[in-house]
């Protein structure tokens, strides 16, 4: 696997991470 393929992946994880870490405090300071 090239070094760029890592890092794409490696960029879009961490995106996501902080997406549904965003959503669940969200969620959690939503009330309910």
């Amino acid at each position: 696997m090239p070094a760029d393929t890592i890092i794409v992946v490696s960029l879009v994880v961490a995106a996501f991470g902080v997406f549904a870490v965003a959503l669940a405090f969200a969620s959690a300071t939503s009330g309910r």
